[in-house]
């Protein structure tokens, strides 16, 4: 006798549409930026100053199915969550209190940079050619880069 088939992961979100609900778009949206829990234990960064500055912008282009079409997840990340609170997580994992080299990269830029190029299976060559090009400039915006970038094996 054979064992009953054990249904995939696809076909028990099919079976369990509703408990999907509240992660529809049209119901996150409304209430966007989504935000990460501060941890109130973690230390401030040990950095005073970065080379770059994420900040959060907006949710544009989530209301326009024009344009929601051609947003990748990564996009659609970026414009329904605010990552500020990440910075010192991060900071406290990446960098150590130090005045020697050069001013670091804000961390949320540097991890958003790094979540853009696993998305698309980039070389660090190819994405510090996107990030410096005409058609790097929203990603530019919306990671914090403005006038420097990290070079590829700042992206190591």
């Amino acid at each position: 006798m054979t064992r009953p088939h054990k249904p995939t992961a696809v076909q028990k979100r099919a079976d369990h549409k509703e408990a999907l609900a509240p992660f529809a778009l049209c119901n996150l949206w409304p209430r966007s930026p989504l935000n990460f829990r501060l941890d109130p234990g973690l230390p401030p960064s040990p950095k005073r100053r970065y080379r770059s500055q994420y900040r959060y912008l907006d949710s544009e282009g989530l209301d326009d199915p024009q344009t929601f079409e051609t947003l990748s997840s990564l996009d659609i990340a970026l414009r329904l969550t605010d990552y500020s609170n990440l910075e010192p997580l991060l900071a406290a994992h990446i960098y150590l209190p130090s005045a020697k080299g050069q001013t670091p990269f804000h961390p949320v830029s540097t991890y958003l940079l790094r979540t853009y190029r696993r998305e698309r299976n980039l070389s660090r060559h190819e994405t510090v050619r996107i990030l410096k090009s005409k058609e790097g400039c929203e990603l530019r915006h919306r990671l914090g880069f403005e006038k420097e970038f990290p070079s590829e094996s700042g992206l190591r």
